[in-house]
This record gives structure tokens, C-alpha cells and sequence, in this order.
């Protein structure tokens, strides 16, 4: 460690300070100054200040130095502590009842020196999954390593700003082991940590548990970035949060913005080359013991489609899009727009009865959606022939009469359903109270929420055609064939009135066949209570958890009458004991003691064997299981850590798999000119997943604060819920005299078979000065594969995922499936940071083989420029996708990607998914006015 040299002056203060704590000299006996100033070189001292995360003093803080000698002092009302000991080498341990215990490796002193610490002791609250409090020493730069068990990142509020996108999709893609799933042809989104499938990702909100829903998945893409503090992930066992082991492949934890003691507030506000416009305020203080943080923006995301005008066309059976064969009949044509929008809200408050001493609350709201969704859900079907008619269905069916001008010609078509509203809601509502008894501190945490993810209201979409019958003559004809508009009822995609029940026949006696409106609805409501108590002794902590989680589950699909989840009651209580014990010097042992129980209170559908009737009756479960997760972390200097990790974890079966009767589904995306959905049969049965999962790593930091760090991740998940798969057919057409029938898309049971074995290589270099040239890179390799699972899953179809190979899938029935892992993907970035705070800095992030976009391997650059204009008002350039890499189109586009996997394994798909696009080139432009940053 580099000492801290004073003047003169200064020395003579230091000795002045050191004899005040020099034993006094027996009564009689001779002491001169000169032996005294000889007695006061052959010590040293050790200084400091212990602050919380918000800059306030803790007073009362008990500091111990461990080494050639013990020494101890409590911090003063400034926070201020000074100990003399002797020469050598020391471990600093600091503990406050309400605060995390921080402890400081290899802090060297020598004779007649004095060493400076700042400490900064972080309020013991669970909201985070790092360890925050830390001690910097001077002459160290600000690069810190990661001294815990398991694999960590952190994306910190800066990168969301750089990026200056509404959403927090793009930001978290970069980091190693996290991927966002695209949900099939939607714009829906969903977190994975690990490399493995969403649904074992376990979301969190300031600590607070909600990834839940019918199929245990969060939807991210409509969550405002501007209301994020800083969003942490951890993965495999190292992670001993009070309730880790319901994480599977790791943890997301999304932290709103901090508490401060001073007064800071800033407003954003920006504009980017599609007209989409963000505006969000933040303000955060103090008003003598009571502490705020308020949040409140509005932010939309146009694209290239804004305001366009196009045309929406169903496909000709036989039809292959994009391709010179792509061949569909007109419905209508209009504003292709689909804009997105949300807004959030937030305010927090807390009260310092003292300082280990707190009560808390908050509320957080985020609101978001598409309205009208335009062509937000969509498939661009490529340069396509307009026929008249489609001649070979049974019976003809024609396109729309108003644009017959348009046939016999090739246009750039899409498939679409305007009028849908689409709307994402969610609210949580959060109390926490923090005391401390001693050293020992307690913890309650209490929060309820409600949540509507994606909800579709498709009353609008009821007065757009879906098609036409046949003109004049041909029309008795078609109606001889029972060519009819089909009854509208929740298996069809067209009907022969509008939404207010209207009927229209055109002059030349073709009938107007209209869409059916879409309708999709959930809602989730979560509630739990944390409750925590930790003790610390020496160096070592032990803690004691409670926790107890759950939601109500409802969700319906097309009418209220079609019920997909009927009432469901879900909870699950973790009793958890988790520590970190120093057994030796600079080796520590991290433990978790997990014991679960999960609950379900629901529905299970019987049949009546004699008559064939469906019926429900109370559906009852609980399952409880045991999980251990152990850690040990050696620091053999201040500079490197070596960790690690073992432990198991489960997953629990989720409402929409297990509690009701089967849910027929229609599907948004299906061509409106037949029936095609997904019946989900229930399974009551389904037993949890478990995994067993290893990860080592290392981290170095250099004697120019750049920190290398590499990580080993390897999990096994046993039991894995898959879809066996009844049937799978489509017809051409519904409700005609040749085929009354209700074909489906398929028709799936969930069942626990196969094994999925994921292991993820991870190397990370970071040089981030403040001042100067800075540099990262991430580069990460990953293999997760399903096997073991039987032909019977398949049914002999063409099916996702697939034995032995990298995993992917398309999330096209069920949210949650497997997605696309990439076997490399990578992330780097150079900028330069002037001393006026001004920054230039590029990035790129390269997504490999096999990637969720299902596009070939593509690189995406980012460019930030900012420039402080005076103390109080900065402007930034931001730009996504640089150099617009696989931008073909705003919509997804079937058909034309390459094989996401060889066709060389048992149960291989055949399907081609839709080719995903990453955003086109995105220029911001944005003025943020601050104060007190």
C-alpha cells in the first residue's frame, strides 16, 4: 500500500496526535520528549472516516485492527476513528448495528506513518445483490474487483444514459452471461442469466421477487430505463441471497435510483431521427431526518415505420415469404406505425430515526404498451404478388376491392392487426423497517404489487377486413360451398360482422368478412415479507432469513369465458440460514441453508367418464425442498481474489402449467383466413426442476487500477419442464362445408423430462481511469444442451429444443421456451474522458452464432459524444447500431435466415424461425440540466 506523506506542519500534528495516545509514563519516572518522539516512530496510525451510501457520518461504528497487534476504536459523530498500532501488516474490520460489515485485507502500515481509509458502510436493507460497502485507500484508483463468490455484473445508471434507449434491453445484452429472448415474432422480452431458459432467471426489483406469472416470466421490454439505478446480476451458487436457490440460472436485480443526503435533481429530455420523444425528472435529499427520491418520465420509441403506409396481405397458400413464390390478397392498407410508449412513476421515502435506526416505503409504477400496436406485431413478408383471389382455397376467398389497382403488382408486403391495444402495467407498493440491537441488526420487509403484463384489448381490430368473398356470379357459389363468413367465437379469425355487429356487401355482392378482435388478458398480484436478522461476530456475519413470496394468477384469452388460468394462489417460504466466516487470514467460506416449501392453491380439471363432461375441483400441492450452496474466496492480497462455488437450486412448476382445465389460446400471429391456436393441456403433477451447478473464478487488478477477471460456470438441470407434443396441423381454412373442424397449431402436456447442461467461459478486462483513455472487453463462450429427451416428445414433428445440440427455440407457443443461446458473443468499448467530464466514447457488442436475434453473427456499434456546456447543463449524441448492421426491416421476416442448428440429431427442427432485426440506426439527441452531481 502507498503511504500518505504529510509537510512538516502537518508531522508535527501527527506526533502531537500519536502522544496523546502513548501509555503515560509511571508516577516519578523520567520522560523526555525527545523518548517520547522515539517511542511515537516506532508506531503507526490508521485514520479514517465511516460514511453510509449517501455520504452521511456513522457515528458509533466499531473498527477493529487484527494483525501484529489488536487495536479498536468507535467512530466519533463525524465518523471519524484513529488507531495507533505497530508497524505491519493489518485486517480492518468495521461493524455498526443497521450497517453491512466491511472488512479490509492487507492494509500495510509502517513506523511514523499514517494511513488514511475512507469507509463507506452500506445500510443493511437486502435491496442489493453486491457487496457495497468497501474501503478505498489513497493512492488506489476507483477499480474495484469482485471480492464475493459468485459470477457478478453490473450495469450501472451511466450505461443506460450513454445508450439513452427507453428500454433496458439493449444495455443488459452486453453483458457476458445474460441474453434477452425474443418471444417468438413479438416484441415481448425476457431476461436470461445463465445460459439457460428465462423462466429460470429469477427478476428482481430492489430485492423484491417478481418473475412469477402464469409461466414464471418477466417481460422486460417495457420497463423505463430512466427509473433504473443500476441493474446487478449474479449467477451459480456463490450467490447466497436469502433466497438464491429459486435461481436456477441466476438473478436480475433491477435498483431504482439511490437515496442521498444531499440535495441532487436533474431533468432529461431528448429526441432521436424517428420523432420519438423522452422527457424524465429525478430528484433526490434530505430535509433533516427524512430522505427522498422522486422519479416521475415519459419516453416512446417510433421507428421506421412511423407514419408509413403500407399495405397488410395474407399469404396464398404455398405461399413462401420472401421469396420470388411469396404470392397474398390485400386486406386493407393504412398507417403502419405502432409506436411504443411508457411512463413510470417513483417515490421513496425513509426516515433516520438514527443511524441504525430506518422505515422506509415506496411506491414504483410503469406503465407502457403500443397503442394501436400498427405493426409492432408483425411479419414483413417481402416483396410479394397481389392476387385477386386466392383460387386454390375451399372456398375462394378474394382480397379487398378497393385496392384492385393493386393487383397483378409486386409490393413490399406485411402481415398485421391494427387496432389492438396492448398495454403493460405494473405497480408495487414496498415498506422496509431497519434497527439495530447491539452489533446485530433487524430487518423487515413487506411489499404487495400488481402486475397486467401484456394485456391486448382487440375491440378495434374488429372493423378491419380480414378478406372478401368472390364477386357478383361467383359469390352464389361461394355461398353453395357454405362459404360464409365463419360465427365469430374465440377459435376464429374472422366473422361476418364488425364490432358493433354490422354487416357490408360491396355493390358488386362481395360479402366483407371481418377480423376477429385479439384479446389477451392476465394479471398477477404479488405480495411477501422478508424477514432478516444478522449478527455479526469478529470478522464473521451469520444471518438468519424468513421469506415468504407469492401471487394470485387470472388469465383469460379472447373472452372471459375462455379462462387459460383459472384463480391461482402460488407461495413459496424460505427459511435461510447464509454467513461468511474468516477460518484463516485472507480465506473466507460463504454458506447458504436453504429449506423451501412451495404452495399452490388451484385447479385440476377431471372428466366424467360415463358422459365425457370437464369439470374442476380444488387443486391442493405443497412441495418441500432442501438446497445448500457453499463458497470459499481466498485473497492472498489486496489486489486478486480466487473463488470457488457448489450448491444446488429448483425451479417450481408455474400456474399456466399446472391449475386448470385445458387452455385453448388463439394465435395473434396466425393468418386471419383460418383457426390456428395451441391447446395447453395441465399438468397437476409437474415436479420441480433441479440443478447442480459449479463456477470458479478470478480476478486480478493491476498496478494501473485495470482489473482482469475470468469466470467457469457449469450447471445441470434434472427434470426439466418440457411441452410433449399431441398434434400439430393446420388447415387451410375454417368453418367451410369441406372442414368444419377446428385444427390447431398444436396441442401441448407439460412434462418433466430431459436434462439441460449449461457451461459458460467468461473473460472480462476493464481500464476505466477517470480522466484519460478507457477500455473494456468481454468476451464470453457458452454451451447449453438439451438431451434425453424422447421421440414421444416430438410426436415425429418438427419440434423445439432439440437433443445434443446448442439450445434454441422460438418462444412461438409459450412464453418461456428455450431460446437461442449464442456460442460466442462479446463486448468492447474505447472512449476518451476529458477533466471537464466531457466523454467520446465507442462500443460494439458482437452476438455470435446461433443468436436470439436468429440472425447470422453481427456486430452493433454505439457511439456516445457528451460535452458539459456549463456546471449545470450537458448535451449528448448517442447513436445504436452505428453502422445499421441487419437492418432489412422493422418487423420480423420469416424465412430468410440461415439453419439455427444441423440437422443431424434425433427430433431435429425443420422450422425456419422469424429472422428477428436489432434496431435500425437510432440517433438521440438530449440536454440534461442537474444540480448537485
Amino acid at each position: 500500500m502507498r503511504t500518505h506523506r504529510f509537510g512538516p506542519g502537518a508531522l508535527a500534528v501527527t506526533t502531537a496526535s500519536l502522544l496523546a495516545f502513548l501509555p503515560t509514563p509511571p508516577a516519578g519516572a523520567a520522560a523526555s520528549a525527545p523518548a517520547l518522539v522515539a517511542q511515537a516512530a516506532q508506531t503507526a496510525t490508521i485514520t479514517g472516516t465511516a460514511k453510509d451510501g449517501s455520504g452521511t457520518p456513522v457515528a458509533g461504528a466499531v473498527v477493529t485492527a487484527s494483525g501484529p497487534q489488536t487495536a479498536t476504536a468507535t467512530t466519533d459523530p463525524t465518523g471519524d476513528f484513529v488507531l495507533v498500532v505497530k508497524p505491519g501488516i493489518y485486517t480492518i474490520a468495521v461493524t455498526r448495528g443497521g450497517f453491512q460489515p466491511v472488512t479490509l485485507n492487507d492494509v500495510a502500515v509502517t513506523a511514523g506513518s499514517s494511513q488514511p481509509l475512507s469507509v463507506t458502510l452500506s445500510r443493511v436493507d437486502l435491496s442489493s445483490l453486491r457487496t457495497i460497502g468497501r474501503v478505498s485507500t489513497s493512492g488506489r484508483g476507483a477499480s474495484t474487483i469482485n471480492a464475493g463468490a459468485a459470477v457478478s455484473d453490473y450495469v450501472p445508471a451511466q450505461t443506460f444514459e450513454d445508450i439513452a434507449s427507453p428500454q433496458i434491453n439493449t444495455a443488459l445484452q452486453t453483458q457476458g452471461d445474460v441474453t434477452i429472448e425474443h418471444l417468438g415474432s413479438q416484441q415481448d422480452t425476457a431476461i436470461i442469466v445463465g445460459g439457460l431458459q428465462p423462466y429460470e432467471t429469477q427478476v428482481l426489483i430492489d430485492g423484491h421477487p417478481v418473475a412469477l406469472g402464469q409461466y414464471g416470466v418477466w417481460l422486460s421490454h417495457l420497463f423505463p430505463s430512466y427509473l433504473v439505478g443500476g441493474i446487478e446480476t449474479q449467477s451459480g451458487p456463490g450467490n447466497t441471497t436469502p433466497f438464491a436457490n429459486l435461481a436456477v440460472g441466476g438473478t436480475a436485480n433491477i435498483l431504482t435510483p439511490g437515496f442521498t443526503q444531499r440535495t441532487t435533481a436533474q431533468v432529461t429530455t431528448g429526441l432521436d431521427n424517428y420523432n420519438s420523444q423522452y422527457t424524465n425528472v429525478i430528484a433526490t435529499g434530505a430535509a433533516d431526518r427524512l430522505q427522498y427520491v422522486v422519479a416521475a418520465g415519459v419516453a416512446g420509441i417510433n421507428g421506421p415505420y412511423f407514419h408509413k403506409y403500407g399495405c397488410a396481405v395474407s399469404e396464398d397458400y404455398g405461399s413462401v415469404a420472401n421469396s420470388s413464390a411469396s404470392a397474398g390478397i390485400v386486406q386493407f392498407c393504412g398507417d403502419e406505425s405502432g409506436s411504443e410508449f411508457d411512463k413510470g412513476q417513483l417515490l421513496k421515502l425513509r426516515y433516520n430515526f438514527s443511524p441504525g435506526t430506518s422505515f422506509d416505503v415506496g411506491f414504483l409504477g410503469s406503465y407502457g404498451g403500443y397503442s394501436p400496436q400498427g405493426t409492432a406485431w408483425g411479419n414483413a413478408l417481402g416483396p410479394t404478388l397481389i392476387e385477386s383471389c386466392m383460387y386454390n382455397s375451399d372456398p375462394m376467398i378474394c382480397g379487398n376491392p378497393a385496392y384492385a389497382n393493386l393487383t397483378g403488382k409486386t409490393i413490399n408486403a406485411i402481415q398485421w392487426y391494427p387496432g389492438t391495444q396492448i398495454t403493460n402495467t405494473q405497480q408495487l407498493y414496498t415498506a422496509q423497517f431497519r434497527t439495530s440491537i447491539g452489533n446485530d441488526t433487524l430487518l423487515l420487509r413487506p411489499y404487495v404489487g400488481n402486475i397486467q403484463p401484456e394485456s391486448y384489448d382487440g375491440y378495434d381490430e374488429g372493423f378491419y377486413p380480414s378478406f372478401y368473398s368472390p364477386p357478383n356470379a361467383d359469390a352464389a357459389a361461394y355461398t353453395a360451398v357454405g362459404g360464409t363468413c365463419p360465427p365469430g367465437t374465440v377459435f376464429s379469425y374472422s366473422q361476418p360482422t364488425n364490432s358493433k355487429g354490422q354487416t357490408y356487401t360491396t355493390p358488386n355482392g362481395q360479402i366483407e368478412c371481418f377480423q376477429y378482435p385479439y384479446t389477451f388478458y392476465e394479471q398477477d398480484k404479488l405480495y411477501g415479507n422478508t424477514f432478516s436478522y444478522i449478527h455479526p461476530f469478529g470478522d464473521d456475519t451469520l444471518q438468519f432469513t424468513y421469506d415468504f413470496h407469492g401471487q394470485s394468477t387470472f388469465a383469460y384469452a379472447n373472452a372471459i369465458g375462455n379462462v387459460t388460468v383459472p384463480l391461482t394462489g402460488t407461495r413459496f417460504s424460505t427459511l435461510a440460514l447464509t454467513g461468511d466466516f474468516h477460518a484463516v487470514r485472507n480465506l473466507t467460506f460463504d454458506a447458504g441453508l436453504y429449506d423451501t416449501t412451495w404452495t399452490l392453491a388451484g385447479s385440476q380439471g377431471v372428466v366424467d367418464v360415463a358422459t365425457g363432461a370437464e369439470s374442476l375441483v380444488n387443486l391442493q400441492r405443497a412441495e418441500t425442498r432442501f438446497d445448500p450452496h457453499v463458497a470459499a474466496i481466498f485473497r492472498p492480497g489486496a489486489d486478486d481474489s480466487f473463488r470457488l462455488a457448489w450448491g444446488t437450486s429448483h425451479t417450481f412448476p408455474f400456474a399456466g402449467d399446472v391449475s386448470g382445465l385445458p387452455a385453448y389460446q388463439p394465435f395473434a400471429q396466425s393468418a386471419p383466413t383460418y383457426t390456428a391456436g395451441i391447446y395447453t393441456e395441465k399438468n397437476p403433477q409437474l415436479l420441480p426442476e433441479f440443478s447442480s451447478e459449479f463456477t470458479g473464478g478470478v480476478d486480478h487488478r493491476f498496478k494501473n487500477g485495470a482489473v482482469l477477471s475470468a469466470d467457469l460456470e457449469y450447471a445441470v438441470v434434472h427434470d426439466v419442464f418440457q411441452q410433449l407434443e399431441y398434434s400439430e396441423v393446420v388447415s387451410e381454412f375454417q368453418g367451410s362445408a369441406t372442414n368444419p373442424s377446428n385444427d390447431v397449431l398444436g396441442i401441448f402436456l407439460p412434462i418433466n423430462v430431459a436434462e439441460l447442461t449449461a457451461k459458460i467461459a467468461t473473460v472480462k478486462y476493464t481500464y476505466a481511469p477517470p480522466v484519460g483513455w478507457g477500455y473494456s472487453v468481454s468476451v464470453t463462450a457458452d454451451s447449453s444442451v438439451f438431451s434425453g429427451i424422447p421421440l414421444n416428445a416430438y410426436n415425429l414433428s418438427p419440434a423445439f429444443p432439440v437433443n445434443n445440440v446448442q439450445v434454441c427455440g422460438t418462444g412461438l407457443f409459450t412464453p418461456g421456451l428455450a431460446t437461442c443461446i449464442p456460442y460466442l458473443k462479446s463486448f468492447g468499448s474505447l472512449g476518451y474522458t476529458w477533466s471537464d467530464g466531457s466523454v467520446a466514447r465507442l462500443a460494439v457488442d458482437y452476438e455470435g452464432k446461433n443468436n436470439p436475434f436468429y440472425q447470422p453473427p453481427f456486430a452493433e456499434l454505439f457511439l456516445t459524444l457528451r460535452h458539459p456546456i456549463n456546471k449545470s447543463l450537458e448535451f449528448q449524441i448517442s447513436v445504436e447500431n452505428l453502422l445499421n448492421t441487419n437492418n432489412f426491416s422493422n418487423l420480423p421476416a420469416p424465412n430468410i435466415g440461415e439453419p439455427l442448428v444441423a440437422a443431424t440429431s434425433v427430433g431435429q427442427t425443420t422450422y425456419l424461425p422469424d429472422l428477428l432485426p436489432i434496431p435500425p440506426r437510432t440517433v438521440r439527441a438530449q440536454l440534461r440540466l442537474h444540480t448537485g452531481r
